[in-house]
């Protein structure tokens, strides 16, 4: 016997996919009995930012008061960041290359929030009467 006659997920046996990849098929009856409260999601097949958002929305239960929006700033897109000028020098010689045109929505430079700690709480070294 080989592992494919043991784990054939186009089985028909326990409704596998019999119709191709847009196409679900059905539980097997013993399934459908034994398995509670299965739901699916047919408006994301496939869309695997979507369904990563939705698992990042549920990681936040039972707080009812975090908001959400369904996409972010970059939502599905392919998205370079370039921390040096070499760096952004690689990523525009490929989008060139490849004739793909971007969109810039963050700032070029980096700094640090005004609400950030620019300041060690670790104290300085005192020498004591050695100057050690």
């Amino acid at each position: 016997m080989k592992i494919i006659d043991i784990i054939n997920e186009d089985s028909d046996l326990y409704g596998g996919n019999r119709g191709g990849r847009n196409s679900p098929g059905s539980l097997h009856k013993d399934q459908a009995t034994v398995i509670k409260s299965m739901d699916i999601y047919p408006e994301l097949p496939g869309h695997y930012y979507d369904m990563y958002r939705f698992g990042v929305h549920m990681a936040g239960s039972p707080d009812s008061h975090h908001h959400m929006d369904k996409a972010s700033a970059n939502a599905n897109h392919l998205t370079t960041l370039a921390y040096t000028g070499a760096e952004q020098d690689i990523i525009n010689r490929s989008k060139k290359a490849m004739g793909l045109k971007s969109k810039r929505i963050a700032s070029d430079k980096s700094t640090e929030p005004n609400n950030t700690n620019k300041v060690s709480p670790v104290a300085k070294p005192k020498k004591n009467k050695y100057g050690i």
